[in-house]
């Protein structure tokens, strides 16, 4: 079955985006590992781990559209073995995320930071925190 080459073109550069939002807000989290900055702001668990994941998803999905955009053909033969492995390390990344939050929030209490009450944030659909060293940080910004 021929696939048409420039709707699958369309179809990639429209999933770029999001793979790039996922790997920034990944790099963010990474970052504030580090407690470099006087104040970290440190977003749910959940939103987290769904960045983490969804980089990887997105990722597959556009590595996997190049095969049928450089063949021209359907991309139905790809064994199912390679879904299930991408389906374990879009798990496991949801997992790092996971865990990656929480370590994080166990350094900055190590570390003797503070939460800003006065920029928390917690709604459905997204929850944030901000930690300082002190309490005048929080106040200052």
């Amino acid at each position: 079955m021929k696939v048409n080459r420039l709707k699958m073109l369309v179809y990639i550069l429209c999933l770029s985006p999001m793979v790039w939002l996922c790997l920034d807000q990944s790099l963010d989290l990474i970052e504030n590992l580090n407690l470099t900055s006087n104040k970290i702001k440190v977003d749910g668990a959940i939103n987290d781990a769904a960045s983490f994941s969804g980089f990887f998803i997105f990722l597959s999905v556009v590595l996997l559209c190049f095969i049928p955009l450089v063949t021209g053909k359907s991309a139905r033969w790809i064994p199912k073995i390679v879904l299930f492995f991408v389906g374990l390390i879009v798990f496991i990344a949801f997992l790092s995320g996971w865990f990656l939050n929480v370590g994080l929030k166990k350094s900055l209490f190590e570390h003797g930071y503070v939460e800003c009450l006065s920029e928390r944030q917690l709604t459905l659909k997204y929850s944030s925190r901000t930690y300082a060293l002190s309490p005048d940080i929080c106040s200052s910004e």
